[in-house]
């Protein structure tokens, strides 16, 4: 499980904080990293006994709490829309997304 998540660390939390990245990316994510769960460093076929999607699941709701990719990039872009909202004249962050994004 911690291998699991930590593989999204670094770069990858990085760019999910400033794009939004396309479905075939959080595919390719999702590819390597269930591969890795299910087979480990084996290159043999398993068979898969849950959808990914369920694995993806929080662990507060049951299941195994590996990190789901489409929710974090969103939630990660929501955090610079709050930061548009609080209107904080003269922060560097808020001057800049607003001359990015204020047409």
């Amino acid at each position: 499980m911690v291998l699991t998540n930590s593989s999204l660390r670094s770069i990858h939390i990085y760019l999910m904080g400033v794009f939004l990245l396309f479905e075939a990316n959080h595919q390719q994510m999702d590819s390597t990293r269930s591969k890795f769960f299910w087979r480990g460093d084996i290159d043999k076929f398993k068979y898969h006994m849950v959808k990914w999607e369920k694995v993806c699941v929080a662990e507060d709701f049951g299941d195994l709490g590996i990190m789901n990719t489409r929710k974090l990039n969103e939630a990660l872009l929501m955090k610079w829309i709050l930061t548009l909202y609080r209107d904080r004249e003269g922060d560097q962050v808020y001057e800049l997304l607003k001359i990015k994004y204020s047409a």
